[in-house]
């Protein structure tokens, strides 16, 4: 991939986006793209997240601290040694299961691009805030089916207020409820923004330290509940996933 420069702090770039958005709609599996796409509508977001861990005990900690939770992710011996039912095993089940690794998601943040117009900071947070999206995943409970992916991708739009992600949630629901059978997918995407709204703060928590907890005590500390109307769904969304892998197979073997 040829070597290229992207400013995170400069003006939104539409045509970009308006790029990365026609593969994302080819191909929702282009994580690279998605990554494009919110970059290219992120003027300023660098700046509200700093203003926010700067804001926050734990936020001021890190920044201190510097710790990196890469490390921790890829240390996958050690997750797997875990108990059952701690944060870390938990989170090893869930990328090993999904064919995932957080190396992975780094290269689909940087596809080869430099980026550039970054403090160190600002870079420390986007950072970590990218490595853990798994983890977000796995707190909230939220799977990597079409709808699960739209769960947490509405989750962190709570969150994180980032105006590339909102879009994509927007264009997500409208795409969802175009091609879902038998789910009500607006009641979906109402209650993974609530959660995400009235949960805690998630870009400056500490991961590393929770590896070795119970679970459900992390989801407890996070104020994380489990989202009773994407339970109630699961089984209707895995029924239509697989209608639409199906359907798509077809396709492509005709």
């Amino acid at each position: 991939m040829t070597e290229e420069t992207v400013s995170l702090n400069a003006r939104a770039r539409p045509m970009e986006a308006w790029r990365a958005l026609k593969k994302i709609r080819l191909d929702k599996e282009q994580t690279d793209e998605v990554f494009r796409f919110v970059n290219a509508l992120g003027a300023g977001r660098a700046r509200y997240l700093a203003t926010r861990f700067k804001a926050d005990l734990e936020g001021r900690a890190l920044l201190s601290e510097r710790l990196s939770l890469l490390p921790t992710l890829c240390d996958r011996e050690r997750l797997k040694s875990l108990p059952e039912g701690t944060l870390g095993r938990a989170y090893h089940d869930f990328v090993h299961g999904e064919n995932l690794t957080p190396e992975a998601l780094v290269e689909a943040s940087t596809g080869g691009r430099e980026m550039s117009g970054e403090h160190e900071e600002e870079a420390y947070m986007r950072d970590r805030v990218r490595d853990a999206h798994d983890l977000w995943h796995v707190v909230t409970g939220y799977g990597r089916e079409g709808i699960g992916e739209l769960c947490i991708l509405t989750f962190s739009y709570a969150q994180l207020r980032h105006r590339g992600v909102g879009i994509l949630c927007a264009i997500g629901s409208w795409l969802t409820i175009r091609r879902t059978e038998g789910i009500d997918v607006l009641p979906l995407v109402r209650e993974a923004y609530r959660r995400g709204r009235d949960c805690a703060w998630l870009p400056p928590v500490a991961w590393e330290r929770l590896m070795e907890l119970p679970l459900e005590e992390v989801r407890s500390r996070l104020a994380l509940p489990p989202a009773p109307e994407y339970c109630r769904q699961k089984t209707a969304i895995m029924r239509d996933e697989m209608r639409q892998k199906s359907e798509a197979a077809e396709r492509r073997a005709a």
